[in-house]
């Protein structure tokens, strides 16, 4: 008899791409994107996986951002 590990299920990583965040919250890339700076803080609600990058790649990070929107009623596109 082999050892037998049991399948994990997929956890769900809190850090997520623009993609995936705004599909959760309910609004567009665009906005994420457009707003980044305005509502968000770097370190915090996201960060730049790749710094040195021509293009950066943000992760985001989903409970926080989704916490943010709430507390400025901004989730599903009410704002852009």
């Amino acid at each position: 008899m082999g050892d037998y590990m049991p399948e994990k299920p997929e956890q769900q990583s809190e850090w997520v791409g623009t993609p995936q965040l705004a599909k959760a919250l309910g609004v567009s890339q665009k906005f994420l994107r457009n707003n980044r700076e305005k509502f968000f803080i770097a370190g915090t609600h996201y960060r730049n996986i790749n710094p040195t990058a021509w293009r950066p790649t943000y992760r985001w990070h989903r409970q926080r951002c989704e916490a943010r929107l709430d507390e400025l009623d901004l989730k599903h596109g009410t704002a852009s």
